[in-house]
């Protein structure tokens, strides 16, 4: 166990992970908590953190710095989406549960104790609690209104309140909803070439994709229409294909081998529930290792394919608005196992306890 001075922790949604914010340590801790073992850090920073928060559908970890600086990761790629600077002494940060929206607390230095005296300080420096907007990461909103600093940060459970618990012994709800921040301001809708560029975007590191799913975002109508063209419910393989060639990856020719590899690799997601079932059957060394090696590269962080469809899925999951829904939902009705159907039906699962219209 590393040891480290721990400022915030913070489970992965589904528990497997338990990540740690440390002020000496430039990266974020975490641990497997099925095995107890300690994991790389996670991404670096311009100094110790203060807070961490994950987002609810598990797909953004953001962290405060004692720099003044603010992180989001990427957790299926490990890379940074973006970093917003000089943004004061924060020291919470909490998402809205629809991930659309980043609160965080400025400790501000309006009250410093001088043997038993309280010296007032400058209003310039009170404590507030500024709303970041994740698509762009930019401030979009200020609450003032504490006299001392803010220590925690929650918002309600649909997302339409923000509490804010300070040192002045004050808890104070923020109306959120009516300020209508979350979504990015509307756009002209993107031409054809645009759109392309923009799909072709999504599959690069974290940091390119970042400002092109924010594009996206700020044309709702046109993005869901371009994406039902792109993104199609998982039709599966047949099984009677898939188990001749599952059997060729036991061949004693080795070219044998590697021609049933490259046929399953081909088949995509489509073989993905097959293989899969596959796995928890008796298998050769050899078997196993070549399926579970198609698998990664299904599903691993180096497939910019992958990588385009879950960035793709996140911007619908962010819409959230009727044809958004409606999309994801045939999405879900794919194969049985697959990647891409368990996703689709997640970010509906999300939001559907979001309510109607989401936040």
């Amino acid at each position: 166990m590393v040891k480290a001075s721990l400022h915030a922790l913070a489970f992965a949604p589904d528990g497997a992970t338990l990540y740690a914010a440390s002020g000496t340590h430039l990266g974020v801790l975490r641990w497997d908590l099925a095995t107890g073992k300690e994991l790389p850090p996670l991404g670096r920073h311009d100094g110790g953190l203060n807070g961490l928060a994950l987002s609810a559908d598990g797909r953004l970890l953001a962290a405060v710095t004692m720099g003044g600086s603010l992180y989001l990761w990427e957790l299926a790629t490990g890379q940074t989406r973006f970093v917003a600077a000089d943004l004061g002494y924060a020291t919470v940060v909490a998402f809205s549960p629809d991930g659309r929206l980043l609160a965080l607390a400025n400790r501000g230095n309006h009250t410093l104790l001088k043997g038993e005296e309280v010296v007032q300080q400058g209003p310039e420096n009170r404590a507030e609690v500024r709303l970041v907007r994740v698509a762009d990461g930019k401030v979009v909103h200020r609450f003032t209104g504490h006299t001392g600093g803010v220590g925690c940060l929650g918002f309600s459970s649909d997302g339409r309140t923000l509490a804010s618990g300070g040192q002045d012994t004050s808890t104070v709800l923020w109306d959120v909803a009516s300020l209508n921040l979350a979504v990015s301001p509307p756009a002209a809708a993107p031409g054809p070439e645009e759109m392309e560029e923009l799909w072709a975007g999504l599959g690069q590191g974290a940091g390119e994709a970042q400002p092109r799913m924010a594009r996206l975002l700020a044309s709702p109508a046109a993005t869901v229409r371009f994406l039902a063209g792109r993104l199609k419910p998982v039709a599966g393989a047949d099984p009677e294909r898939v188990r001749p060639l599952l059997r060729q990856l036991d061949s004693d020719d080795f070219a044998e081998r590697e021609a049933a590899t490259r046929e399953l690799e081909k088949l995509g997601e489509a073989a993905e529930p097959v293989l899969r079932e596959a796995l928890k059957s008796e298998l050769s060394i050899e078997t196993r290792r070549r399926v579970e090696g198609i698998l990664e590269g299904l599903n691993g962080p180096g497939g910019a394919g992958r990588r385009r469809t879950a960035r793709a899925l996140e911007v619908l999951e962010r819409l959230g608005d009727r044809d958004a829904r409606a999309l994801l939902r045939r999405l879900s009705e794919g194969t049985e196992g697959a990647w891409l159907t368990d996703e689709a039906r997640a970010a509906l699962r999300r939001l559907d306890r979001l309510g109607p219209g989401g936040q």
